[in-house]
């Protein structure tokens, strides 16, 4: 199952994979998964299973999906860009999900309405699509504040030293510990983009005294840090 169709219809229990460059490294004769990949695995509740070598049972059923590259050459020389090359593959893949596959003698699109029943539900999209789309990942310094293009947007004191993701979507900004979406940040012009709560838990945290009001001066200083902006 590709990541478009986990996108449409929800998460497997298992995915089997080749052995490729992109998933694992091989060293010693010892198979690794990378670390994105296992956060993948974490973050979509799957498991990513690996092909073993010389193993036609799992290989073969693997590899079979090479097949659309044959069938593509009967069309060499009829499509001149990307969206041309888009439609005869979902013309090609129309056709083979309607026909009764050899092992099956069914219809794969029978198969995948069943399957579904199977399948576990869907993630955050946002999460799902930080697989695809520009997500940067960061550690949260003291300031509190991660930065997006120049501009620093906060996240709440316990997260100091710990690694979020930041998921640009729109004119917002996705704020992620784990799996766990912390804040979403409107995108601005802004030096220092404080959410009110964070910066008092912080303050509150290094002021003990009991003289000074920490509402009062999370506002005074919020006000300046916008002046300074200004400035």
């Amino acid at each position: 199952m590709c990541y478009r169709h986990i996108k449409q219809y929800g998460t497997p229990r298992h995915i089997l994979t080749d052995n490729m460059s992109a998933v694992v490294s091989i060293k010693n004769g010892t198979k690794h998964k990378h670390s994105k990949i296992k956060q993948f695995e974490k973050d979509l509740g799957l498991n990513i299973r690996l092909c073993k070598p010389r193993s036609p049972e799992t290989k073969g059923k693997d590899e079979s999906a090479n097949r659309f590259l044959a069938w593509l050459i009967p069309y060499d020389g009829e499509f001149e860009d990307e969206s041309d090359l888009i439609e005869i593959l979902n013309k090609i893949n129309q056709k083979v999900n309607l026909e009764n596959n050899q092992t099956t003698n069914i219809p794969p699109s029978v198969l995948v309405e069943k399957e579904k029943e199977y399948l576990n539900p869907l993630p955050n999209k946002v999460l799902l699509d930080s697989y695809v789309e520009n997500v940067d990942i960061q550690t949260v310094p003291p300031t509190l504040l991660v930065t997006y293009k120049g501009n620093g947007y906060s996240v709440p004191p316990k997260l100091i030293n710990k690694r979020v993701k930041l998921i640009p979507i729109d004119n917002k900004l996705y704020i992620y510990y784990n799996t766990d979406l912390i804040i979403i940040h409107e995108l601005t012009n802004k030096k220092f983009n404080y959410d009110t709560k964070h910066y008092k838990e912080a303050l509150g945290i290094r002021i003990k005294s009991e003289k000074y009001d920490i509402e009062k001066v999370s506002q005074e200083n919020l006000e300046l840090l916008n002046y300074i902006k200004g400035k």
